[in-house]
């Protein structure tokens, strides 16, 4: 019995099954015809562990110093 494993043509979302053993090579998306690279699979089991995400934009922007006027 053969893995497979599905990723999608990301210009026109087109589902592709492949062999584990081709990642990184790259192919023609049966339905639009672009040239896609097929996506390397991870080798690991999920660990288990929560992922922190990283701070917003807002987070990074000082405070200005000086008061803006709100009205002429």
């Amino acid at each position: 019995m053969k893995t497979y494993f599905t990723f999608s043509c990301i210009y026109c979302g087109q589902h592709v099954e492949c062999e584990p053993r081709l990642c990184g090579r790259h192919l023609r998306c049966p339905r639009c015809l672009h040239r896609i690279a097929i996506p390397l699979v991870a080798q690991q089991k999920p660990t288990g562990q929560v992922f922190k995400s990283p701070p917003t934009w807002d987070a990074w922007v000082p405070e200005p110093s000086v008061e803006i006027p709100t009205r002429y």
